[in-house]
């Protein structure tokens, strides 16, 4: 059932609290006290909510980060902001403090670990408590429930959120028009009362933003970025192993191979390293399993570690730096572009699946669906790979798709430029790129390293010949910024005109064909008469004795190769051609084509005269 449970007003920010519970049943607000501990109890089918204030008195903000664990306590000291360190200590130990309540221990005994959806929950000898939590500026929300799932979320309602888009494309149909509906001071309210509502199932049934809202869910609140940040700080911290006993190993061996089960001597049963893609496989046999979980991390969650803290740099240091106002426009750019991968869930299997899709021993049997290998994989083993992506379905996501593909395509062709030069002894096979329509998947780099104007340039070294097919010059420079579709046509060395219909495309392409010095021819016509007169009755001249001469004389002129008018009247089969022999660059031509399903045999005048082009 969905509950609406509290509004607060805090440094004159206004709070939206909405839970959710799984069963009908009563509800209970209570204001959280350091100083109230004694034991509380929670009937099955009730739901307990918790309000704690993050900005407490000096006293009992020690007193809760006593009761953190050690990686807790680490957890906050990573936190450059003091307000920040404190308010995550205070609410932990909040959950700790409360939860202690009900399960009748101290806070500090309590074990904590990661449900099958990684929803947080107790663990053993504690059982059938659960629990959410949810933090927003100095405001945190704890419910408890007994024996049910429960979720809870609390939101910061921040002006400036563009309420229109955002409902249309994170609601349903009825959610927004409800929504858009109200009148416009009432708007803005209503948009987070639907998202915390929507936030609270996806937590009671454990799915969480990354199966419900994964791709929007960092958009709209920095809060929940921040979150994720601590859970992985949380996973590198800690080490997650799966524990089989001895007799149950030993009767499912064979299944159990495929996973690197090693034996624990201390606790006399088997062990491997926790993923999804194992424990899925241990409960879809039934074959019961243990947790534990060790401190510390190996050289793999090293590397990972190092890339954390950058992500922590930039969010920390730069992203909250960001004017807000800035900030709304990329994350409207960013979660448009994420929306195209999330809104058909075949395109989200194919193109976005889950990591153990890249696992070879969770993935041996290509359960989770066979990835695509790497292109430099591809190049080298000389497939051939094609998106056949229906356009008519999604135009937007067809063209990301293809664009990010051939970048990719570019990255691993470019690549192979210092294999080449570091093992001359080598053979490397010639690679294509074959594009057509390439004005929707054009992308120039201009300042930057990157762009097709820099792959083009330097294809040749990497042994890749690209060839392409844009319906004009036109739809060419529309596609681009300013003037680099110059720079992106010189790159192209050899260039084949067809018929062109607009007048910029022709005019381009005759300035590039040059200018040449022509003959031109001149006639000259003159007549003479001897004795003439005036005719009384026409009034003209006349003359019995008359000459006529005429006169043939060849001068040069510097004009076009070929005039615009050549380019638009080019017929079926007939183009200008711009060659490059791999040395030297040829004179424009006229040539006549052959299609290559026809008799090569033929000549393109028989072709012609038997109707087959």
């Amino acid at each position: 059932m969905q509950v609406g449970l509290a509004s607060h007003r805090d440094e004159g920010s206004k709070h939206m609290i909405h839970g959710n519970e799984s069963s009908c049943g009563p509800r209970k607000l209570q204001q959280f006290s350091v100083q109230g501990c004694r034991e509380t109890k929670c009937v099955r089918g009730e739901v307990h909510v918790w309000r704690v204030e993050l900005d407490c008195a000096e006293r009992d903000i020690t007193a809760l980060t006593a009761m953190l664990s050690p990686t807790e306590g680490q957890r906050a000291s990573r936190f450059r902001s003091v307000q920040l360190r404190q308010r995550w200590s205070v609410a932990h130990g909040a959950l700790r403090s409360i939860l202690a309540r009900y399960a009748g221990t101290e806070p500090a005994s309590l074990r904590f670990g990661a449900g099958s959806n990684g929803k947080p929950e107790l663990r053993p000898p504690i059982q059938n408590i659960s629990f959410s939590l949810s933090h927003t500026g100095s405001l945190a929300m704890l419910a408890v429930a007994s024996g049910e799932r429960v979720g809870v979320d609390a939101e910061l309602i921040r002006p400036g959120i563009e309420v229109e888009e955002l409902s249309r494309r994170f609601f349903s149909r009825a959610e927004a028009d409800e929504i858009l509906a109200l009148p416009r001071e009432s708007r803005l309210e209503a948009f987070f009362a639907c998202w915390t509502r929507k936030e609270a199932i996806l937590k009671a049934i454990g799915v969480g933003l990354s199966e419900g809202l994964d791709v929007y869910e960092c958009a709209i609140s920095p809060e929940l970025l921040e979150r994720k940040i601590e859970d992985a700080e949380r996973r590198l911290e800690e080490r997650y192993f799966l524990l089989v006993s001895t007799d149950e190993y030993r009767s499912h061996i064979r299944d159990l191979n495929l996973f690197e089960f090693s034996f624990e001597s201390e606790l006399g049963m088997y062990r491997t390293k926790e993923t999804p893609g194992v424990r899925k496989y241990l409960e879809a046999r039934a074959i019961p399993f243990e947790w534990l979980s060790e401190a510390g991390y190996d050289e793999v969650d090293r590397e990972r570690k190092e890339q954390l803290e950058a992500v922590k740099r930039w969010f920390f240091n730069d992203w909250r730096r960001i004017e807000p106002k800035l900030r709304t426009s990329i994350i409207e750019g960013i979660s448009v572009f994420l929306s195209l991968f999330d809104d058909n869930p075949a395109v989200k299997r194919t193109f976005c699946p889950p990591p153990e899709c890249y696992d070879p021993k969770a993935n041996v049997d290509h359960g989770f669906g066979t990835p695509l290998p790497s292109f430099a994989w591809l190049i080298e083993n000389g497939k051939v790979c094609a998106l056949n992506f229906p356009v008519a379905m999604n135009p937007g996501l067809a063209r990301a798709l293809g664009v990010m593909m051939k970048l990719d395509f570019e990255r691993a062709v470019i690549n192979r430029i210092p294999q080449i030069e570091s093992h001359p002894e080598r053979y490397f096979r010639q690679t294509f790129l074959l594009c057509d329509e390439y004005q929707h998947f054009v992308t120039v780099g201009e300042n930057e390293p990157t762009g097709d104007e820099k792959f083009f340039s330097l294809s040749r070294q990497p042994r890749c010949i690209p060839i392409i097919a844009t319906q004009s010059i036109s739809s060419l420079k529309s596609s681009v910024s300013g003037e680099a579709w110059r720079t992106l046509l010189q790159t192209f060395r050899t260039k084949i005109f067809l018929t062109l219909s607009d007048d910029f495309s022709a005019k381009t392409a005759s300035e590039l064909c040059g200018r040449e010095d022509q003959l031109k021819v001149s006639y000259n016509l003159s007549e003479s008469g001897h004795d003439a007169k005036i005719s009384l009755l026409t009034g003209k001249a006349i003359s019995h004795r008359a000459n006529l001469s005429a006169s043939k004389s060849y001068y040069p002129h510097n004009d076009f190769r070929f005039d615009m008018r050549t380019f638009t009247e080019l017929k079926n089969a007939q183009a200008v051609v711009i060659a490059y022999d791999g040395f030297n660059p040829m004179p424009p031509a006229f040539c006549y084509l052959k299609p290559a399903y026809n008799d090569p045999n033929l000549t393109y005048f028989e072709q012609l005269a038997k109707g087959q082009l």
